[in-house]
């Protein structure tokens, strides 16, 4: 019996053939042309162009939806028709008392200098105090 002979280039040893490279798939944006096909116009300027177009209609569209038909044919705010209502004066309430009577006298003690209000709290730093920078 003889054996069934093998096509040439098939898994025999060593005739295997080697695997064909691989290309890498492009991505989608790799995917995109540069220009549009038969003109000179570049993909970016005609996606910007339309995303203006759009903005443009988008705007014009709330612009009606929003803005008074007067103001849009006069280019003024329309005067408001209502009238307001008349003011009305509230009697004070007298919950509280009021006091007239002047608070402590400042005293001449100096406070401690880490105490909020105290004068070396509020001086301003002089020039050395803040480094060597001068703004002269």
């Amino acid at each position: 019996m003889t054996e069934p002979s093998q096509a040439p280039g098939g898994p025999s040893g060593d005739d295997r053939a080697e695997p064909e490279p691989t290309r890498p798939v492009p991505t989608a944006w790799e995917r995109i042309p540069k220009t549009i096909p038969h003109t000179r116009a570049r993909t970016s300027t005609v996606v910007l162009g339309l995303v203006f177009l759009g903005l443009m209609w988008w705007y014009l569209d709330l612009y009606a939806q929003f803005v008074p038909e007067e103001q849009r044919r006069t280019g003024q705010t329309p005067v408001a028709t209502t009238t307001a209502p008349a003011p009305t004066q509230e009697e004070p309430t007298y919950d509280a008392p009021i006091t007239t009577t002047p608070g402590p006298e400042p005293s001449s003690a100096v406070a401690p200098s880490g105490a909020a209000g105290s004068p070396a709290h509020r001086r301003r730093r002089t020039p050395a105090a803040r480094g060597s920078r001068s703004h002269r």
